[in-house]
């Protein structure tokens, strides 16, 4: 989303011709996107990235690149490729707020309890499906030494944007859910 505001009269930061330039070439060579999918499940993305705030900064442009994944040497490939791309460019990176992987685990005994729960609450059979971001399951997993963990809630439309917004009718079944497989 892109934002213009009118200018107030106070002085504007701005760069060089060169230095758009090469702002410009940094952000067409970094990696944006999907980068691999499961090869097992290749419904499901894997790994990704995305650039996500820019800012212009007193010491110059600060660009954020979020990359995930399930797979730790995929998210360690993605991170080193996009400091590569940096340093060829002649930028400084930073790695902060790495979040652990969250790898999928379809033979789950957890899974197959929430499966056989839902099937007995809903009738139905339950729509599984994975996520390359390493949510709060991953880092729970990672600092209880490999936690069986799933991820569940009710249907969410326009995920991460600012249209995001909860299917109200969702919510009871999820609620029911939760309680099934608590008691369970």
């Amino acid at each position: 989303m892109l934002t213009l505001n009118e200018l107030s009269g106070e002085p504007v930061r701005t760069i060089s011709p060169a230095e758009t330039q090469a702002a410009i070439r940094l952000l067409m060579a970094l990696p944006h996107g999907v980068t691999s999918m499961f090869a097992d499940m290749p419904a499901f993305v894997e790994t990704s990235n995305n650039i996500g705030v820019m800012e212009l900064k007193e010491d110059g442009l600060s660009v954020v690149s979020t990359n995930r994944s399930a797979v730790f040497s995929r998210l360690d490939e993605i991170t080193r490729r996009v400091e590569t791309v940096a340093w060829l460019a002649g930028a400084k990176t930073e790695r902060t707020k790495m979040f652990p992987p969250w790898q999928p685990n379809m033979e789950s005994p957890l899974l197959k309890q929430c499966v056989d729960t839902y099937r007995g609450i809903v009738e139905e059979d339950p729509k599984i499906e994975l996520t390359h971001g390493g949510l709060e399951c991953g880092i729970i997993s990672d600092r209880c030494g490999g936690l069986d963990t799933i991820s569940m809630g009710p249907t969410i439309r326009d995920l991460h944007s600012p249209e995001e917004r909860l299917f109200i009718p969702s919510l009871a079944s999820t609620w029911e859910f939760l309680r099934g497989i608590l008691a369970s």
